[in-house]
């Protein structure tokens, strides 16, 4: 910014220092146009530094914002319990649908077999499928 006014005032020195001589209105208008100009200057200059700032500060800002992979797991913990709460909780661990399905009656060699097949998969006393 500084910069800008500095070029302004080396371009436009010697018609500053000569705006005391003539008539009151010609120095008025000198002075008014003398100021639009330099607030115009230092306009553009502050364009140019929002243009570059903005994105930069966006991306520093989603940077701090974004979580670790500690502050993750801990917040995971938090809202959800710790893994093993959470295995305590299932009625039978990590098999929680196959226990579901056990519930409902829809697969009943769950207990023998120890996985789950599905009814158009079992053999009957003959051997034959369903």
């Amino acid at each position: 910014m500084a910069a800008s006014a500095w070029y302004w005032a080396t371009q436009n020195r010697d018609a500053v220092l000569g705006s005391g001589r003539g008539a009151l209105e010609a120095q008025l208008a000198y002075a008014w146009d003398a100021a639009m100009g330099l607030l115009f200057l230092l306009t553009i200059g502050l364009a140019i530094i929002a243009a570059v700032d903005y994105p930069l500060q966006r991306f520093q800002r989603n940077n701090r914002l974004k979580m670790s992979l500690k502050e993750l797991r801990d917040e995971t913990k938090q809202a959800e319990g710790s893994p093993e709460m959470k295995g305590a909780r299932k009625p039978d661990g990590a098999r929680g649908i196959v226990c579901r399905h056990r519930r409902a009656g829809r697969f009943r060699d769950v207990a023998q077999e120890g996985r789950a097949t599905p009814p158009t998969q079992r053999r009957s006393a003959s051997g034959s499928s369903l």
